[in-house]
């Protein structure tokens, strides 16, 4: 297993991620106000900080700082992002449960596969359309 450094950790893709993962919190307690400026406000957050999951894998790859932690931490902050809002949402605004399954199941399977075909030493990227 590498050993992580300093320069491999704090670089500014593995930072733009990590502003996902603390964008998280935020949503979730904008989702608690009912009134239709906070739904704006909760909508425009989700939307920028989805749109940083495009900025964090092209400043990695455009300036060469492609790390073991941003492969890890890309992934794992669009799936917390996308999870964790659609299990608010399905609570508090009433999103059917059946839509939430498929999302998550679909996320769970992809992780899953990614992970077996890890353990077997290959490497799926995800192509442009499979990220959407």
């Amino acid at each position: 297993m590498e050993k992580l450094n300093r320069q491999q950790i704090l670089t500014l893709p593995n930072g733009v991620s990590i502003i996902r993962v603390i964008a998280i919190p935020i949503i979730l307690i904008l989702l608690f106000f009912p009134e239709r400026i906070f739904q704006w406000i909760t909508a425009f957050l989700f939307l920028s900080v989805s749109l940083t999951d495009m900025l964090d894998g092209y400043l990695a790859r455009r300036r060469k700082l492609v790390t073991t932690l941003g492969k890890f931490l890309d992934p794992l902050a669009d799936k917390l992002l996308v999870v964790t809002t659609l299990i608010a949402l399905m609570e508090l605004r009433g999103i059917p449960l059946w839509m939430v399954l498929i999302i998550v199941g679909r996320e769970i399977a992809v992780t899953g596969l990614r992970g077996i075909a890890a353990s077997q030493e290959i490497i799926l990227s995800a192509s442009l359309l499979g990220k959407y």
